[in-house]
């Protein structure tokens, strides 16, 4: 759980290059999409690695998004977005292979300021 609490504290404080130094070489940062489905179709509820989501990313891919911050050029951003990224219900559930299978709830708080 503390990495979580950390992981969401960095990423309010804005420090994108020490978030990014939490991940080993290897990460898969992944998160799927919820699609809104019939109650008989709940093992459709998150949308699976390879389909679209919302990130499905590696080291190579999360470096690239801080990079893109970095450039001053990312306008969605200016002013920078304040967020706030709260952390809940974590479970972890260690595989067969020895790698970990980790899922929490997040609310994320995002407000976004007009000039």
């Amino acid at each position: 759980m503390q990495f979580y609490i950390r992981e969401a504290w960095i990423l309010d404080e804005r420090r994108f290059r020490e978030w990014l130094d939490l991940f080993t070489d290897d990460v898969f940062y992944f998160m799927p999409r919820r699609l809104n489905i019939h109650r008989h179709e709940t093992e459709r509820e998150l949308t699976p690695v390879g389909d679209l989501a919302i990130f499905e990313d590696d080291k190579t891919y999360l470096t690239m998004r801080v990079e893109r911050l970095e450039t001053g050029m990312a306008w969605g951003e200016d002013p920078p977005s304040r967020t706030r990224h709260l952390v809940g219900n974590l479970v972890v559930e260690p595989q067969p292979d020895g790698e970990v299978r980790i899922a929490s709830d997040r609310v994320i708080l995002t407000v976004v300021l007009a000039h």
